[in-house]
């Protein structure tokens, strides 16, 4: 029977392949919401927004870039990523 991964592999892996690749976009968004589940909002806000500036075009990464601030109950922090969204975010 395999081992039940737990969010502490997760991040050491994330971490890991940031190592080789620092710009890897699914790498820095999934360590962002391994951190607002861990309620580090301060921690997860610079990787949304890195991801954000990487790729643009992925609606999770913005989702998640602003529902992290409301969450954390940085409600004007949220409206800002909102407005960014607004202006930055291009469907495909």
């Amino acid at each position: 029977m395999r081992k039940e991964r737990k969010p502490i592999d997760a991040e050491r892996f994330y971490q890991a392949v940031l190592q080789v690749q620092p710009l890897h976009p699914d790498a820095n968004h999934d360590l962002g919401v391994l951190a607002v589940l861990a309620n580090k909002i301060k921690v997860a806000l610079p990787l949304f927004q890195k991801v954000v500036r990487i790729n643009p075009k992925i609606e999770q990464f913005w989702l998640n870039y602003i529902d992290a601030p409301i969450i954390g109950k940085r409600y004007e922090n949220a409206k800002g990523v909102a407005e960014q969204a607004k202006t930055r975010y291009v469907a495909e």
